[in-house]
């Protein structure tokens, strides 16, 4: 609402988190917010949804993610960038990198503290991961017009979603099992 009383729609309305105080969040400018900070973030998904506060999953800019694909290991030169040079770092590496992690947790801040785009404390991200690959309609997370589908996110990461609630530290490490899929996540105390 601005100044003048008027509403202003800034996301789609399936897309807003009632949360768990039953305060409608509008998720899409807070992860806009995230990625224009952060060269380095490819996907920021908020999940909120009638939980006790939001948490959110990242993936990084990786070669090879163009959307359909989910892309290599490897960090495109958004994500490198964020480490000073270092052309051999990884996604997997910067999901364990300590400057990457504090680096993303300063954008996470400054975008919870942002009243243009997280109007109250509950629409603020508490908790978040790093995925080890990007989205891509291969994997199902997007549409074949590159949007996101947000039930099929929580559904591919729901482990480490539910680790996220569970955990005490605002960074969770995402681990995945033996056979390829999500299954749980480690507490990290480097945030």
């Amino acid at each position: 609402m601005d100044a003048r009383g008027m509403v202003k729609i800034t996301g789609r309305y399936k897309e807003l988190i009632i949360g768990a105080g039953g305060e409608n969040i509008a998720p899409v400018p807070i992860e806009d917010n995230i990625k224009k900070l952060c060269p380095g973030i490819s996907n920021v998904v908020m999940i909120g949804d009638k939980r006790k506060f939001n948490v959110a999953v990242i993936t990084l800019k990786a070669v090879g993610a163009e959307g359909e694909e989910p892309g290599t290991d490897a960090l495109n030169t958004g994500a490198l960038s964020m480490y000073d040079g270092q052309g051999t770092a990884s996604v997997s590496g910067a999901m364990k990198d300590a400057k990457m992690i504090a680096a993303i947790q300063k954008v996470i801040d400054m975008t919870n503290s942002d009243a243009s785009c997280c109007t109250n404390n509950a629409s603020k991200i508490q908790k978040w991961t790093i995925l080890p690959y990007d989205f891509s309609v291969q994997g199902g997370e997007l549409t074949p017009t590159l949007k996101i589908k947000r039930g099929e996110v929580m559904k591919h990461y729901e482990a480490a979603i539910d680790a996220m609630y569970d955990s005490k530290d605002k960074y969770v490490n995402f681990v995945r099992n033996a056979e390829g899929g999500a299954s749980q996540a480690e507490v990290s105390n480097q945030a």
